[in-house]
């Protein structure tokens, strides 16, 4: 198991349902998963790490993950193997679903952890996003300041 941004390589194998025979660590290290997802993370939720509090590790450790499934799906179709034998007998992966199927739901997973991560107000003032207004006062005089 390789640790890579906010997950680990059994982590993503996991997600897609595969082994560590199937796709080893070093494949998915190849494919510049940790730079993807960081430089992924920088262009919507800059100052992600210096999140340290739950919910915000939890959320990014999941959109990681399937943000990496998504690309695995994506760049290493061929690379999959969909047929399992020993020599004496063999299994049909996805039996009910091909593999081209899980590309969607993999992005819909992805998807839903961007969106927790982007609603969570704790995690928008962890980060110091401000906020448009947080109190008004209709006796308020600006010129004055009182």
């Amino acid at each position: 198991m390789a640790q890579l941004s906010y997950t680990t390589t059994d982590a993503i194998r996991a997600a897609i349902g595969l082994t560590v025979d199937e796709v080893p660590d070093q494949m998915l290290q190849n494919q510049g998963l940790e730079k993807e997802i960081n430089l992924d993370l920088d262009s919507w939720l800059p100052g992600h790490s210096s999140l340290t509090t739950e919910p915000a590790v939890s959320y990014l450790s999941l959109y990681a993950q399937w943000y990496a499934a998504e690309q695995v799906l994506k760049q290493m179709l061929l690379a999959i193997p969909q047929m399992i034998g020993d020599g004496k007998s063999e299994m049909r992966r996805f039996l009910n679903m091909k593999v081209e199927e899980l590309y969607p739901k993999a992005s819909e997973k992805r998807a839903l952890y961007k969106r927790l991560l982007e609603q969570d107000q704790s995690i928008q003032q962890d980060l110091g996003v401000p906020t448009l207004m947080s109190a008004s006062r209709p006796d308020y005089d600006p010129v004055t300041n009182s």
